[in-house]
C-alpha cells in the first residue's frame, strides 16, 4: 500500500509540473504577443484583413460549389426528369442566382 502512495504522490508531482510549464508557456506566449502588438499594432490589422479576405474566399468556394451542385441537378432533370419539373427547376435557378448575383 505504501509503494502505491508513493506512485499515487508521484503522479501527482509529474502532473502538477506539467501543468506549470503549459501555464508558464501560455503565460509568455500572451507576453510575447502583448510586446509585439505594443511595438507594431499594424501587424494585426494586416491579420485582420487576410483573415476577410481567406473567409470571403471560402465564401466564395462554397457559393461555386452550389452553383455546381445546382447545374449539375438541373442538367439530371432535364435529361431524367419530366419536362414541367424541369421548367419549374430552370426558372428557380435563374431566378436564385440573379437574386443572389
Amino acid at each position: 500500500m505504501a509503494v502505491l502512495g508513493k506512485e499515487a504522490a508521484a503522479a501527482l508531482a509529474a502532473v502538477e509540473s506539467q501543468q506549470q510549464r503549459v501555464t508558464l508557456q501560455r503565460l509568455f506566449y500572451l507576453y510575447c504577443l502583448l510586446h509585439s502588438f505594443i511595438s507594431c499594432p499594424w501587424q494585426f490589422v494586416s491579420l485582420k484583413v487576410e483573415a476577410e479576405k481567406l473567409f470571403h474566399l471560402r465564401l466564395a468556394a462554397i457559393l461555386d460549389d452550389v452553383e455546381a451542385e445546382v447545374e449539375f441537378s438541373l442538367f439530371t432533370l432535364i435529361v431524367m426528369g419530366s419536362c414541367e419539373n424541369s421548367l419549374a427547376f430552370l426558372f428557380f435557378y435563374v431566378f436564385f442566382f440573379a437574386y443572389v448575383l
